[in-house]
C-alpha cells in the first residue's frame, strides 16, 4: 500500500530552490533514508511532507487523498513527525511527555486512558526509559531525551513514522536500538522516512534513499543502487570509499 506519494514536489527557502520537482513514494513495510550536507533541505522536506509548511510546488498525498484534506487529528494518526529537537516549555514527567503521543487517538475533553497509559509505558520501555516514568523531563541527559522523544512518536503509533535525525544525541548502542526499533516497525507494515548523516547506516537500514544535493537535484531509487562511491563522495563532496563485510557495507572518507 502507498502510504506517501510525492509528484513534482518544490521546495525553497530565502529564494534559494533546494529541492526540484522531486517524485517520492513510500510504501507500508519500507524505510527511506535521507541524505544531504547541513542545508540541504532535509528538515524543511520532512516539514512539508507533514504538512508543517507550504511547498513551492507539486502535490503530496497520504493514503491516497490530498495532504491538505487530511483533518490535522486524522492526519496524526497516519503520520507522525520526529522533530530535530525538542523544546519543554512547562513541566512534566517522563511518562507524561510520552503520553502526548496518544493525543490523536483521544476524543476531545477526554483523559488519558489506562490503555493510552500502557502503550505509552511500552513505548518507553522499548527506548530503554522503563524505570524513568516518574522522572522530571527537565532532569534527563540530551541522550535520554531524544529516547524520550521517540518513545512520545511511539505511543502516538502513526502509520508513517517521519524521523529528522533520529539518532541525534545517541550513544553508539541506543543509535542501533533506535534504528533496529524503526527497522521493526517498517517490517511489521508501518512506514519510514528519516534524514541520516551516517550513509553506512542509511545502506544497514533502509530500502530506498533519497539524496538531496542542496541546489535542487536529487536522486532517488533503491539503497543499494543509489548509495554508491560516486553520489556519496558528490553528494558531501569528499572522496570516499566503500568497505564491505558479509552481509553488510559502509563508506569512508579517504
Amino acid at each position: 500500500m502507498t502510504l506517501l506519494d510525492v509528484r513534482g514536489l518544490d521546495i525553497s527557502v530565502a529564494g534559494r530552490t533546494l529541492v526540484r520537482s522531486l517524485d517520492l513514494s513510500v510504501s507500508s513495510g519500507s524505510v527511506t533514508a535521507l541524505l544531504g550536507r547541513n542545508g540541504a533541505g532535509k528538515t524543511l522536506t520532512l516539514h512539508t511532507l507533514c504538512g508543517l509548511r507550504a511547498a513551492e510546488k507539486g502535490s503530496i498525498s497520504v493514503a491516497g487523498q490530498s495532504l491538505a484534506q487530511w483533518p490535522r487529528k486524522e492526519l496524526a494518526r497516519k503520520l507522525g513527525l520526529l522533530a530535530q529537537t525538542t523544546e519543554d516549555p512547562f513541566p512534566s514527567t517522563v511518562m507524561e511527555t510520552a503520553l502526548i503521543g496518544r493525543h490523536p487517538h483521544i476524543d476531545f475533553w477526554q483523559w488519558e486512558s489506562d490503555i493510552d497509559r500502557s502503550i505509552a509505558g511500552t513505548a518507553l520501555e522499548a527506548v530503554d526509559l522503563a524505570g524513568f516514568a516518574a522522572r522530571d523531563i527537565s532532569t534527563l541527559s540530551g541522550g535520554e531525551r531524544r529516547r524520550a522523544a521517540i518513545a512520545t512518536l511511539l505511543a502516538q503509533d502513526p502509520e508513517l513514522f517521519l524521523l529528522d535525525e533520529p539518532i541525534n544525541h545517541l550513544d553508539p548502542p541506543h543509535q542501533l536500538d533506535a534504528l533496529r526499533l524503526f527497522r521493526a516497525r517498517a517490517d511489521a507494515g508501518r512506514a519510514v522516512i528519516m534524514s541520516l548523516h551516517d550513509a553506512g547506516l542509511a545502506a544497514r537500514f533502509s530500502d530506498q534513499a533519497v539524496l538531496l544535493f542542496g541546489d535542487g537535484d536529487w536522486l532517488c531509487g533503491p539503497t543499494r543502487e543509489i548509495l554508491t562511491e560516486t553520489n556519496i563522495g558528490r553528494l558531501y563532496g569528499v572522496a570516499v570509499r566503500e568497505v564491505s563485510w558479509e552481509g553488510g557495507r559502509t563508506f569512508v572518507a579517504v
